[in-house]
């Protein structure tokens, strides 16, 4: 969260998918979106940092959408609220600023999984890597420093750890020999796509990527293999991996869009109208109507708004029509979003995204969505 705190909006419209896209191709972050049941209205829940608001309401309006602010929450705020009552401000302010820095220190340690190793040789261990007690809490380095355990100790085949406030978890994995385990407990990690590698977290077993490496489909990225010169060590290996992965979308329309046309059929009826509202008869299911050029009342109109006309009722029937540029567009531009949604991971995060149009010799309108995302690609075999 940022230090200047963050706000909470509901934004209303029927163009909400668009606003979301907007938000990721501007790099404005959503720390969370929630829908919101109930309302007249396509509605979400959005929060985001301070210094993405103005971005933010700036997009909502480009994409023609209510905006209402529900909530602040941050430290600023408050300061905002309160600035006046100043020993309040002082007697809030020493404590939060002295739990804030405590709390960026592990104050508690808690070793699991231990089986074969001692507590004592497993925190000798965690030393030798700089995992001790009052050491500052940054998780890159924490990461870092749990898949060094395995080179510092061979009978540790790798640790997942956690922090959740003051107090780290380290979960770990002691290496087995294969003459203790069958070979059904062995297992490498593969790449489900091509990709290029963002972040590594190896939870057991040996990375044989790193950060910006490119990797294709099926490629190596987690080895289960974690064998020394003196002794041969196949474990299942387990981490995650999330790259940044190419995906492209295509959306076509043209040159006729389907509609409404006439079949041919016609029928010509006499037309009751009062008031503005008319009635006939017709046998069609839908049809459009003409005045013909005889239009006739009788004795009636002079005291009532009543006349009767004579019209020709079309049949319409499903067809094909010729479209504008701009309808052509945006039909087209409507089916590749949609092909978008439908075709990305549920867990993907987009990072950017940009649209390339086609005119065809045919007259078809082609819209192009090239979109970069970041995703989990680890996958078991």
């Amino acid at each position: 969260m940022s230090i200047s705190g963050s706000v909470v909006f509901e934004i209303s419209g029927r163009n909400i998918s668009r606003f979301v896209s907007r938000c990721a191709r501007d790099g404005i972050r959503l720390r969370s979106v929630r829908t919101i049941h109930g309302s007249k209205m396509p509605s979400v829940s959005v929060c985001t940092d301070t210094e993405f608001a103005k971005p933010l309401l700036k997009a909502a309006g480009d994409c023609r959408l209510r905006v209402h602010i529900k909530k602040r929450k941050g430290v600023l705020f408050f300061i905002k609220k309160h600035r006046r009552r100043k020993v309040l401000m002082v007697c809030w302010l020493l404590p939060v600023i002295m739990l804030t820095i405590l709390s960026r220190f592990v104050w508690f340690i808690d070793v699991q999984g231990l089986n074969v190793l001692t507590p004592e040789k497993a925190k000798e261990v965690l030393e030798d890597v700089g995992i001790r007690r009052f050491m500052p809490i940054d998780r890159e380095k924490i990461n870092r420093m749990s898949r060094e355990l395995s080179k510092h100790e061979t009978g540790i085949a790798g640790a997942v750890i956690s922090v959740d406030g003051v107090k780290m978890t380290v979960n770990i994995r002691e290496a087995v020999n294969p003459k203790d385990e069958t070979d059904s407990d062995f297992s490498n990690i593969y790449a489900r796509c091509d990709g290029v590698i963002q972040e590594i977290l190896t939870y057991s077993g040996t990375a044989v990527v790193k950060e910006g490496d490119i990797v294709k489909s099926g490629d190596l990225l987690i080895s289960g293999d974690i064998s020394t010169e003196d002794k041969v060590i196949r474990i299942k290996a387990d981490g995650k991996v999330k790259a940044h992965v190419a995906h492209t979308f295509y959306g076509q329309a043209g040159p006729a869009l389907p509609a409404k046309v006439r079949s041919g059929k016609t029928e010509t009826r006499t037309r009751l109208e009062f008031f503005g509202f008319g009635l006939q008869k017709s046998s069609f299911t839908e049809y459009e109507m003409q005045y013909n050029s005889q239009v006739y009342s009788d004795a009636l109109s002079v005291l009532f708004p009543i006349r009767c006309a004579s019209v020709t009722l079309y049949e319409l029937a499903d067809g094909y029509e010729d479209a504008e540029y701009d309808e052509l567009l945006r039909t087209a531009t409507e089916k590749a979003q949609d092909n978008m949604l439908h075709g990305l991971p549920k867990t993907a995060v987009i990072v950017s995204k940009t649209t390339t149009t086609q005119t065809m010799p045919s007259g078809e309108v082609c819209v192009i969505l090239s979109v970069i995302t970041e995703e989990e690609i680890a996958v078991g075999g």
